[in-house]
């Protein structure tokens, strides 16, 4: 299981440069501005309330829509009440994590 802040991720499955991790994020829990440089992803909502900066647009995000996020887009959350999502991640390199390819901004 991987962190950020008080954010948990599990990968759940890989396979060569694609992966999908879930992430469990705490209400009142902010994600701080930030890119991945080496992750093109899809996240989606599958439980809860987040508002942020997502895919480009700001707001909240809709349960179960495809947000695409490439590599070196800034993005940002705040979790209202729990929330999971999921991120569909293609990397450039070997897959390891996207709390390991988190560069704040």
């Amino acid at each position: 299981m991987r962190r950020h802040n008080r954010c948990r991720g599990l990968r759940i499955w890989k396979w060569n440069s694609f992966q999908i991790e879930v992430w469990f994020c705490p209400k009142g829990e902010v994600i701080e501005p930030h890119v991945h440089n080496r992750i093109d992803s899809k996240i989606v909502l599958l439980f809860g309330y987040m508002i942020g900066r997502i895919a480009g647009r700001l707001g909240h995000a809709k349960l179960f829509k495809a947000y695409p996020i490439p590599a070196g887009m800034v993005h940002t959350a705040e979790i209202s009440r729990f929330s999971i999502f999921a991120n569909f991640e293609r990397w450039r390199g070997e897959p390891t994590s996207a709390a390991e390819d988190f560069t704040a901004v």
